[in-house]
């Protein structure tokens, strides 16, 4: 196998200019106002691979997530901060056949690039190997051998695995080998981290619902969307996930990831964190304000009637709504998705609007619909009840009606022939004028 010594280098941020031409001059927009670039954090298959955590470190057992240190019958095996690469641990292992490994979940059918950074004491340069074994249908491969490099200094070991088609998880690590080296050596590992070949090279946000994802060229296959994961944080309230759509261009090797606008009415400091293929990328981005932004979400329906109800939100607005921003959808009589158009939105206090909406056509028998009133995203259910008109009597009473009411009895009569155009009756049924 070839080992090589791997530099990453860090992707620049790009700015995006919009070119106008306007009375014969060509006019340059000013840049976004928020860094176009994400950083790489880190991957997403090994945790604490810098060894600087303290909750994960056991010495029996072998799960995922876990640092095990396993020890034979002589030397040890330690976390240590004597010697480190970066930050404030390492792992030290003396003795051979003593071990640091945990368990990962990896993807079947995938290749891997994996590197660690090794330390090794003695005139002699005390051996490690780096092997993925065990786990679920995955072969044993040994990954690294080091040799005189990591004599007295830190230096970087890597190379690439491909999983078999049935993995689903594997124990990653490190072992601390004799062969004819020294068994007497010290050696420490630092900074473990496994990442897919084909993961992203750079992260770039477009726009306040935009980003662009570049892969390297040997990448000819589209991530789907449930390869990428997205929260964002707002003032360090808790995380919240986005939903998002993935489109991917093969040509360019890049995936444009659309997700929902989170900015509010005025300008807004976003953390973002994107998983994508493994890797964890994080931004933070004051967004511009968004003018089309809320900040309502229905917290109750009352009074439904079939073309009316009230609606109580959780907070007050940032400003009145709109019929637009209301929608209201359905199953209809045929099981087919459907929509009811509101026509009329009138406030009743910051926390109350009564809404006038399309109605449902009755049939020849009662049908009890769920009727999904939303706003800003956030959805509530009621159940409508449309009756049949067939064989019944209808009233409408110019003076005293309403044309909210059901119109069945004289109490609760309509008031409008609009009503009645707009209203489809069975046979049998008749109406009374008054």
């Amino acid at each position: 196998m070839k080992l090589k010594n791997v530099l990453h280098k860090a992707a620049a941020g790009v700015l995006v200019f919009a070119m106008v031409l306007s009375s014969g001059q060509i006019v340059e927009a000013a840049p976004t106002s928020f860094p176009a670039a994400f950083t790489r954090s880190g991957s997403t298959y090994l945790v604490n691979g810098n060894f600087d955590g303290t909750d994960n470190f056991v010495t029996s057992g072998n799960a995922k997530g876990l640092w095990y240190l396993s020890t034979g019958t002589s030397g040890e095996v330690t976390k240590d901060s004597t010697q480190t690469h970066s930050g404030a641990a390492s792992v030290k292992i003396t003795g051979s056949g003593n071990a640091v490994d945990q368990q990962v979940e990896l993807k079947p059918d995938t290749e891997y690039e994996l590197s660690v950074w090794v330390y090794a004491e003695g005139s002699e340069g005390a051996r490690v190997r780096a092997f993925l074994n065990g786990g679920a249908n995955q072969s044993d491969k040994k990954l690294v051998d080091t040799d005189a490099n990591c004599q007295g200094q830190w230096y970087q070991y890597t190379n690439t695995f491909t999983t078999n088609a049935d993995t689903t998880y594997a124990n990653v690590g490190v072992v601390r080998a004799n062969n004819t080296h020294s068994t007497s050596g010290t050696v420490y590992v630092d900074d473990f981290e496994i990442r897919e070949v084909n993961a992203p090279v750079s992260v770039n946000r477009t726009d306040a619902e935009t980003i662009q994802v570049e892969y390297p060229a040997t990448r000819n296959t589209a991530p789907s969307d449930s390869d990428v994961s997205l929260s964002y944080s707002i003032n360090g309230a808790p995380s919240e996930t986005l939903d998002v759509s993935v489109a991917w261009d093969s040509g360019q090797h890049t995936a444009t990831l659309t997700h929902d606008n989170v900015s509010k009415n005025s300008e807004t400091t976003v953390d973002f964190e994107l998983q994508v293929s493994g890797e964890i990328f994080t931004q933070t981005v004051t967004l511009p304000a968004n003018p089309n932004y809320v900040g309502a979400e229905i917290a109750g329906v009352s009074e439904l009637k079939n073309g009316s109800a009230i609606l109580t939100l959780k907070q007050a607005p940032t400003r009145d709504l709109t019929a637009g921003e209301i929608g209201i959808s359905y199953t209809d009589y045929e099981g087919q998705p459907a929509t009811l158009s509101v026509a009329n939105v009138q406030k009743r206090s910051n926390m109350e609007y009564f809404v006038e909406f399309g109605s449902i056509a009755p049939r020849e028998t009662d049908k009890t619909y769920t009727l999904t009133f939303e706003i800003g995203g956030a959805s509530v259910n009621e159940n409508l009840t449309v009756a049949t008109t067939a064989g019944k009597t209808f009233y409408l009473d110019a003076t005293n009606g309403n044309d909210n009411n059901d119109g069945t009895s004289p109490a609760t009569a309509w008031q409008s022939l609009d009503k009645v155009n707009n209203t489809e009756f069975m046979a049998g049924s008749s109406l009374l004028l008054k």
